[in-house]
């Protein structure tokens, strides 16, 4: 699904509430509230909000359109503002992000969809790097002597060196080494060969 027909699904749902008898509401729909739009629509004393925002949910992009019910009587002053966190849901859209093509436009579909579709890139991440762990005391102890020439790490004790591995992609080898700092175990890049020098 494309952005476009997201927008025809939010048409389609405020269309329904004008057939309905509904009006645009002016007075409430002042101020952003990081959405990407709204539209208070009126009948009587009801409002009912249809908004569409950006969000990320488990690592994945989606688009929502809420539609609700503002919980609170209106005072019929010129501005009153309506929060999105103060009405009640009726409906709510999730359309996840699958990806995005190369012209820059953006595709969408169900949650199922958006995981599958993260295995797959997490997948192809994987097979495009090999780590290769390096146990050996004496790999070890050459990658402390390589260590101990960078900055911040002169003092460094070689029992913080944790482990040495190596991670090689299709254009490039690099050599890193897992030092334990200050209580925390982080990386720290020794050695970088591109293509041209490997």
């Amino acid at each position: 699904m494309k952005l476009h027909e997201i927008e025809r699904v939010y048409t389609d749902i405020v269309n329904g509430y004008l057939a309905d008898g509904y009006a645009v509401n002016f007075n409430t729909m002042g101020g952003s509230q990081g959405e990407i739009c709204k539209i208070d629509l009126r009948k009587g004393t009801e409002i009912i909000r249809v908004l569409t925002e950006h969000k990320m949910i488990d690592w994945d992009w989606e688009i929502v359109i809420t539609v609700g019910k503002a919980k609170n009587v209106l005072s019929n002053s010129l501005r009153e503002i309506i929060w999105n966190d103060d009405i009640e849901i009726i409906k709510r859209i999730e359309f996840y992000e699958l990806g995005v093509k190369e012209n820059g436009e953006r595709y969408f579909g169900s949650k199922s969809e958006a995981e599958e579709s993260r295995k797959k890139r997490m997948s192809r991440m994987t097979s495009r790097y090999i780590c290769k762990d390096m146990e050996s005391e004496e790999v070890k102890k050459a990658a402390w002597k390589v260590l101990k020439k960078q900055k911040g790490m002169k003092n460094i004790p070689y029992s913080s060196v944790v482990k040495v591995f190596i991670v090689e992609a299709k254009d490039s080898k690099e050599v890193n080494v897992q030092v334990k700092k200050n209580g925390r175990a982080y990386n720290e890049s020794l050695y970088v060969a591109r293509d041209a020098e490997k």
